[in-house]
């Protein structure tokens, strides 16, 4: 007889059937997933080893392929973190001519689904195909996913589209000549009123005798102090200078001059270091004058504190902020190179490394949230007042909204058609820019300090541009003027200075995540490079503004090759840049940016040329938002600095200053002499 299906006949069905026709459908779904995931696995592995790259047969670290390699990477200084700049560029001279290297971080053979591999990009074109015309990487790294605590509901972390797009909208205005002109302001401030003076202190300083006592030396023969976390030396030098570590002193700066100018408040880190550095002298002082009394002072000058491991140095600080950005940084770094960290992290929180970070993220949280909450109140409270009270005339209007113009008042009180921020938003964008903002510029900062007081024939160049502007009666440059704004960016060789810092040491690189199966190829189209989907690719300017295809002597710091039209860089994105140079201010309010591409006018080009060839703060539409500032930053505190002092390197740092690769890239450390100079007439 024929079989017709009812509905009704499955009510007749016991329950041990009706579990076995379930489950048999949940394991074949499960199954049939788990297969396909495996295809693309394999796909996955297959397109990657095609990519220039080391071979993962016959490996030297068959288990853990590259990343072994890395890991057995000699260490940066005194840190624990392998020394990437080298194995970064014998592997960029080894693939030259291909533009790129795959590095597969666990074999995928052996640690299959565990195994992780990115292309790292260092080619003009290349990067120029990923960024400008490719729409297969509008994704984030897995990178940005391990710094949640600090990029999360932020413009860095979001994935193109429409919300990134508005958000985009309303924070630029943030960046107005009202913020870069307060910028200088905020330099000359934090300088001459709490690090200057600082720095001027003979008594923070001992003789050549006292160190032998009182200070430790460490493998490579410098003389430190380790106070809190803060490695400075205190050294009187033979002309009465001072040996400074500057990578110490120019991250809280950072800190205060974007706090200062971009959200109009205070954190003064700068000041509880100079309070630091003051504690440490009056410690000094008192081991000179009393020897043998070792009950408040010990060998280091550390009250007791050299017995302290680093965390515990850290929890110790009175300066909290900086330090707990220092062990979130570790963190992420961390867990780039280890999976499943995040996890493990949150099952076991009560261990010590699990403590010191979910601490560090609540001391960041608790230093920013006040900041918002107290300016969102007081912008409700002004627009209760303005239903009530009528508008004033213009001009004290304009006034108002010059005088309360910052990052943090575009954030909250800008709307894109209707649109407002909410208070997540505003909060992690808030978050993001200071860590961002902090974090690059202070180690650009370093960088700059080190290369000037090695070369002392730019320090002197310098000198013959800033000493006519600094010693003209009434110039801004001696006040809280706003117009030294406009007359540093103007200054031709200082802002070579600034670039040439930029070209050999950018703070970032560049991840994307591919989001289907791409190709990559080069105009000419004589190579060509798939990019499996999920692949995270990593555009290193690093690497980009050594390239001896397109720099002449690229590893030598010649700040004249952005003088001459040989290497005159155009702008490099089509976002925000005006006509203009990208460093001489963002477009005003209401203009539509345009950018023009064209090469050096020159009739003889040493070298090829490239668009993307310089781009120390990325390219596209998702260039880095606040390079204006950084710019803006960067000169001041350099013009500053080299006006008042003359920079020699320390003579307990005889080698240039290591790279640590992670989220940015930073010196290990950076020692320089200042001493007061006589400006010439």
């Amino acid at each position: 007889p024929k079989m017709v299906f009812s509905w009704s006949s499955l009510l007749d069905l016991d329950w041990t059937t009706c579990s076995s026709v379930l489950v048999t459908l949940v394991l074949g779904i499960s199954l049939s997933k788990l297969h396909q995931r495996y295809k693309n696995y394999v796909h996955f592995v297959k397109l990657a080893n095609a990519l220039p790259g080391t071979a993962l047969k016959n490996h030297p670290h068959p288990w853990l392929a590259d990343i072994g390699t890395v890991l057995n990477l000699p260490k940066v200084g005194d840190t624990q973190e392998p020394n990437l700049f080298e194995y970064q560029c014998q592997m960029a001279t080894k693939y030259e001519k291909e533009g790129l290297f795959r590095r597969w971080q666990y074999n995928p053979h052996r640690l299959p689904f565990l195994a992780k591999s990115r292309t790292v990009i260092f080619d003009p074109e290349l990067i120029q195909d990923m960024l400008l015309r490719s729409k297969s990487f509008p994704e984030k790294s897995i990178s940005y996913v391990h710094a949640e605590p600090l990029f999360r509901d932020s413009l860095i972390s979001m994935p193109d589209g429409d919300e990134w797009k508005r958000q985009r909208r309303l924070a630029s205005p943030g960046f107005s000549h009202v913020v870069l002109e307060n910028v200088t302001c905020a330099v000359f401030k934090l300088l001459h009123q709490t690090v200057f003076p600082r720095w001027d202190d003979s008594t923070n300083t001992s003789t050549t005798d006292e160190k032998k006592h009182h200070h430790t030396n460490n493998s490579n023969g410098s003389v430190e102090n380790h106070t809190n976390g803060i490695i400075t030396t205190n050294i009187t030098t033979k002309g009465g200078g001072r040996d400074i570590n500057m990578k110490s002193w120019m991250h809280p700066l950072a800190l205060d001059i974007l706090a200062l100018a971009a959200f109009s408040t205070s954190l003064g880190t700068t000041k509880v270091l100079a309070e630091e550095d003051q504690k440490k002298a009056s410690n000094t002082s008192a081991t000179k004058n009393n020897t043998h009394d070792s009950s408040t002072t010990t060998r280091s000058g550390c009250s007791g504190d050299e017995h302290l491991s680093q965390k515990q140095l850290l929890y110790k600080s009175k300066n909290p902020l900086v330090y707990a950005i220092n062990i979130m940084t570790i963190e992420m770094q961390t867990r780039v190179r280890v999976p499943l960290r995040a996890t493990i992290m949150k099952l076991f929180r009560f261990t010590k490394t699990a403590r010191a970070y979910f601490d560090s993220c609540q001391v960041f949280n608790d230093a920013v949230v006040p900041i918002v909450i107290s300016r969102m109140t007081t912008n409700q409270q002004q627009e209760q007042e303005q239903v009530v009270t009528p508008p004033p005339p213009p001009p004290h209007q304009e006034k108002e909204q010059v005088e309360h113009a910052d990052l943090l008042s575009s954030l909250i009180g800008e709307s894109f058609n209707g649109y407002k921020l909410p208070f997540q938003n505003i909060y992690g964008n808030t978050r993001m820019f200071f860590f961002a903002g902090s974090d690059t510029t202070s180690y650009t900062l370093s960088f700059a300090m080190w290369y000037v007081a090695k070369h002392p024939h730019v320090q002197q160049k310098m000198h013959q541009e800033l000493d006519p502007l600094f010693q003209e009666k009434g110039s801004p440059l001696h006040t809280l003027g706003k117009e030294s704004y406009n007359i540093l960016k103007k200054l031709p060789y200082l802002d070579a200075v600034v670039k040439e810092t930029l070209r050999l040491s950018p703070a970032a690189p560049i991840e994307r995540q591919a989001v289907h199966d791409t190709v990559l190829r080069t105009k000419s189209g004589d190579r060509e490079y798939t990019i499996p989907q999920g692949m995270t690719c990593v555009c290193m300017p690093f690497l980009t503004h050594r390239h001896s295809d397109y720099w002449e002597s690229p590893t030598e710091f010649v700040p004249e090759r952005f003088l001459t039209s040989d290497y005159s860089i155009p702008p490099q994105d089509n976002d925000d840049d005006d006509d203009d140079s990208a460093d001489h201010g963002p477009p005003r309010h209401g203009e539509e940016p345009t950018t023009k591409h064209t090469p050096p006018s020159s009739n003889k080009i040493p070298k090829k040329y490239h668009p993307q060839q310089y781009m120390p703060f990325s390219v596209g539409p998702r260039s880095c938002i606040g390079k204006y500032l950084a710019s803006a930053e960067l000169r001041a505190v350099l013009a500053q600095v080299v006006y008042h002092y003359d920079l020699t390197p320390s003579k307990y740092q005889t080698n240039e200053p290591g790279y640590v690769f992670g989220m940015t890239i930073g010196p290990d450390q950076v020692k320089v002499c200042v001493k007061r100079r006589k400006p010439s007439n």
